[in-house]
């Protein structure tokens, strides 16, 4: 979940994409970029020139929105920090050490790959290379940009650095080739990342306004291109629903929120929506930003997911105009995701695990659509925190790729963790658990699955307070709103035997259960 503390002016993030400072010799994306000139693609040499010597491969990565380490210290690295995405803009560099005895002069890479049973054209990148390779100095590293359409799983690739006058030069031990034995290597693509997401206008009532958050084609595509430029996936496609109208009122402080999310997950249901689709509830529940978030605010909340639970694949979000919603998005999806937050700006329950001190990044970022790269030392910081600005680490990537890949696997091939997806349709019972543990029915909602979150004991009484039995339950916690969900089949708690609900100790009286959808 994001909030603001109480706020003069809202509406305006700090760009995500590097400044100048932060791209200090990062250079952009295109090859090269250095004084000798960038990368180009060039035919197979009659005779290939002598190799260098006096340098060697140290490390390898490609950038799609953060580092991503093929090798390092001249060996591939297993299991990889973060993959390389499918159909997915990128660049490659080729980061070397020179010896001791090392006499600066110009040297060419070559770029070796092969796609789909193809090679392809070999890419060069001329430089003169006078210290070890640096990502703040693209002078110091060899550099491609990488085609999207040759980016496909079984994709492999090689380096070999070559003497630029077809001379070779005094020997002098080195390994300007990888793979050492002059073999193609796998790059590791993951396909099939597509985000797919349904974007449900609610038309808000409850002051009898009737307004509908901002779904122009504008606004549309900064929630498009914001998720793009960080999500490790091929394409985002974003399909906007008929409006759903709401007269709950929503307060800023959390009230409400719960009973729009059953509603969109009620939504999810209804529609029969693919497995593979997040729907997105947005909202404007004040005539501004500024008048809804006066005192402080909540700017979206989702369930913490986990990957088998299709039905908690949503979120909320308040939908004004202009960059805020988006970047909320971009967290509300994650924690849709499974994500946690990041240790930055008080954010609750962060990610015990999370690598990088204060939220910050770890590896060099890069961003696809402005091909400029972006400093881990500069003030960047993931967006699952609320510190700003926001880019996204390579724990956060990584993570979030794994997620994707899940999500879109056919069930036939999820394996033992999704072999327990599939169900008959099964109706559940809605129980809202408030941030001191109270709880309220809601409606109950049909599954195709079992729920698959923290199990949790749902003991059932009679009227004199007798335990009778009890049923499993799986519970749901919002991504910081207090409290969550708890999903129990409704068969164990419709009959007249039990008087009453027990969750931690608190009861709930079966007789206020509600059988049936509320009206909107």
């Amino acid at each position: 979940m994001r909030k603001i503390l109480g706020i003069a002016f809202v509406g305006m993030v700090a760009s995500c994409g590097g400044s100048s400072a932060d791209n200090a010799g990062g250079g952009g994306g295109g090859g090269g970029g250095g004084a000798d000139g960038g990368a180009t693609r060039d035919a197979e040499p009659a005779g290939p020139a002598p190799l260098a010597t006096g340098l060697t491969v140290t490390d390898i990565a490609v950038f799609q929105a953060s580092k991503a380490f093929l090798v390092q210290k001249g060996a591939a690295l297993t299991p990889v920090n973060a993959p390389v995405i499918g159909s997915r803009p990128g660049v490659m560099r080729v980061y070397v050490k020179p010896s001791d005895s090392w006499q600066p002069h110009r040297t060419i890479a070559e770029l070796h790959m092969s796609s789909g049973g193809q090679d392809l054209p070999v890419l060069t990148d001329p430089k003169t290379i006078t210290t070890t390779s640096d990502d703040a100095d693209n002078t110091t590293l060899f550099e491609f940009t990488l085609d999207p359409a040759t980016l496909v799983a079984g994709t492999t690739f090689s380096i070999a650095i070559r003497e630029e006058s077809g001379k070779p030069r005094a020997q002098d031990p080195s390994d300007p080739i990888y793979p050492a034995d002059g073999t193609l290597a796998d790059l590791g693509v993951i396909d099939n990342t597509e985000v797919k997401i349904k974007f449900v206008p609610v038309k808000y009532n409850a002051d009898n306004s009737g307004r509908l958050p901002d779904i122009s084609a504008a606004q549309i595509e900064r929630y498009r291109s914001t998720l793009y430029k960080m999500y490790p996936t091929s394409k985002i496609t974003l399909t906007v629903r008929e409006p759903l109208p709401w007269s709950t009122p929503i307060d800023p402080g959390g009230t409400g929120w719960d009973e729009m999310i059953q509603g969109i997950a009620d939504l999810r249901s209804t529609d029969n929506a693919p497995a593979d689709v997040y729907y997105v509830g947005a909202f404007e529940p004040a005539a501004t930003i500024n008048q809804y978030c006066a005192q402080g605010c909540i700017l979206g909340v989702a369930p913490l997911a986990s990957a088998v639970d299709v039905s908690a694949r949503l979120a909320l979000v308040v939908g004004y105009s202009g960059q805020e919603a988006p970047d909320t998005l971009n967290q509300e999806l994650a924690h849709a995701m499974g994500r946690s937050h990041a240790p930055c700006g008080g954010a609750a329950g962060p990610d015990p695990r999370y690598p990088y001190p204060g939220a910050k990044i770890g590896q060099w970022g890069f961003d696809v659509m402005k091909s400029t790269f972006i400093n881990p030392t500069s003030v960047y910081r993931d967006f699952m925190s609320y510190c700003t600005p926001i880019w996204i680490s390579d724990y956060t990537f990584n993570a979030l790729s794994k997620r994707i890949a899940f999500v879109n696997k056919p069930h036939s091939e999820r394996g033992a963790v999704g072999s327990a997806v599939a169900t008959a349709p099964t109706r559940f019972s809605w129980i809202h658990v408030g941030a001191n543990g109270a709880l309220k029915w809601g409606r109950t909602v049909t599954l195709d699955h079992a729920p698959e979150g923290e199990a949790i004991d749902v003991a059932l009484h009679a009227s004199n307070g007798a335990k009778l039995a009890s049923v499993p339950g799986a519970f749901f916690a919002y991504d910081n709103l207090p409290g969550g969900y708890v999903l129990v089949p409704e068969s164990a708690t419709a009959t007249s035997r039990f008087s009453s609900v027990r969750i931690n100790g608190v009861a709930l009286p079966v007789a206020q259960r509600l059988a049936q959808p509320l009206a909107h």
